[in-house]
């Protein structure tokens, strides 16, 4: 191409397909080629461990995605480099017209996106973010206030009045279009070594399920799951494309609404991050034992489901939605500790790590968040695996064969010093 051609520029995030991709399908809508990037970011890249599935992953997918454009006649470009360095080095080499890239309501990608469009308008270039992530996001499912949902019932009402699906699930044939994206005329790929990581194995979702078993099985501990929030997460399928295949169940319906609820709370009241949605639960006088902690990490608290379900998230990075509940509520209920161990604790292992969903779950599970679990409700492991996992299968399937390991507290210790702490108004500010 000339190389005063003027190009748009789709930069990859949480979208690593070419199908159905809204703001690749709104840039091959323009005039002109399109030229798709993806950045490896240092300042996020810093904060892994060197180990890091997610990190194999993403790049496993994006050796993948950038095979599938090398057999269309396209390329990807990938950089690995501070993300306005990153785009003033694409800016001297090419005459970019238009950004496009799907929005992303976390916080540090709000303050990064900003940066990156007050960059691209002060050259004369347009910064377009679109709705991808979500079916619905930020102020479109708002209470007649103005103000938004705090509570999931409500918001959930709102979500399905709203909701029509020949609209809201309706495919991008990004496909269709895909002679118009550029073959890359940059360097090469950068090697998963060069980014200071090394090839782990994984989990990869697959997208064929029998969703006639889902609303039966999807508290069976030992049972299938989609295991799609990985897929989701990083974008190898669009939520729209979930829709079409698992909409007719309610059930995993309200796990897509679940999953929108987080992000707009996220979204609206940002300080979730680092503190409890509840003022009053701020100055929660949490226990503070590293050994109990380390036993919860390692699996060692002598109840099978909790050390089972550990072991899981440490062996796979991933971990049964059931079980997360479980094991949440022991860390903050049983244990007394202050459930942002726990959640950053999972932000390190989980391979379908969403920081709306995990720390919407984690607050949920403590008592601390909105629409959250009352504090007196107090998960028994025994009696949770007797009723998700009554033939064993699951806690035969992760704790080792000489499993003997005496419980850390007795469950009605535990519950009685759980209510305690509550009734005393610790728990309350």
């Amino acid at each position: 191409m000339n190389a005063q051609e003027k190009i748009n520029i789709v930069w990859l995030r949480r979208d690593l397909r070419l199908d159905d991709n809204h703001a690749l399908f709104k840039a091959l809508e323009e005039t002109g080629k399109v030229l798709l990037v993806f950045i490896f970011d240092p300042e996020i890249l810093a904060k892994l461990p060197r180990h890091d599935k997610r990190i194999s992953l993403i790049y496993k997918r994006l050796e993948t995605f950038k095979s599938q454009l090398c057999a269309m006649g396209g390329d990807l470009c990938v950089l690995h480099a501070p993300v306005l360095e990153a785009w003033q080095s694409l800016h001297a080499q090419y005459a970019i017209s238009k950004i496009f890239a799907n929005q992303d309501d976390e916080p540090y990608a709000l303050h990064r996106d900003q940066a990156v469009a007050k960059w691209a308008e002060s050259l004369g270039m347009a910064c377009h973010f679109v709705k991808d992530v979500g079916i619905f996001e930020r102020t479109e499912i708002i209470k007649a206030d103005g103000t938004p949902y705090t509570v999931f019932t409500p918001y959930s009402r709102a979500w399905k009045a709203k909701y029509v699906h020949a609209q809201h699930a309706k495919a991008y044939p990004c496909e269709n279009l895909a002679d118009k994206i550029l073959p890359q005329t940059a360097s090469e790929m950068p090697s998963i070594q060069s980014l200071g990581f090394d090839k782990v194995d994984f989990l990869m979702p697959s997208e064929s399920y029998d969703f006639s078993q889902y609303e039966a099985m999807r508290n069976n501990l030992a049972g299938e799951t989609t295991r799609w929030s990985i897929a989701l997460r990083f974008g190898f399928w669009s939520v729209r494309k979930a829709l079409r295949l698992g909409g007719h169940v309610d059930g995993f319906v309200n796990e897509i609404i679940w999953r929108d609820f987080f992000r707009m709370l996220l979204f609206h009241f940002p300080h979730v991050v680092h503190e409890p949605f509840k003022e009053k639960f701020k100055h929660i006088p949490w226990r503070e034992s590293p050994a109990d902690f380390e036993r919860w990490k390692n699996g060692e608290t002598g109840y099978p489901l909790i050390d089972a379900a550990m072991n899981e998230l440490n062996t796979t990075g991933f971990m049964h939605n059931r079980a997360r509940m479980v094991v949440a509520s022991f860390l903050c209920k049983h244990l007394l500790l202050d459930y942002r161990l726990g959640e950053a604790y999972f932000a390190e292992k989980l391979l379908d790590f969403d920081l709306s969903a995990n720390n919407g779950n984690w607050q949920w599970s403590s008592g601390t968040g909105c629409d959250a679990a009352p504090f007196f409700r107090i998960f028994n492991p025994s009696l949770q695996s007797a009723k998700f996992d009554s033939q064993g299968l699951y806690t035969k399937k992760w704790l080792p064969k000489d499993y003997n390991v005496f419980p850390i507290i007795a469950h009605e210790t535990a519950r009685q010093r759980a209510l305690a702490f509550m009734k005393t108004g610790s728990a309350c500010g």
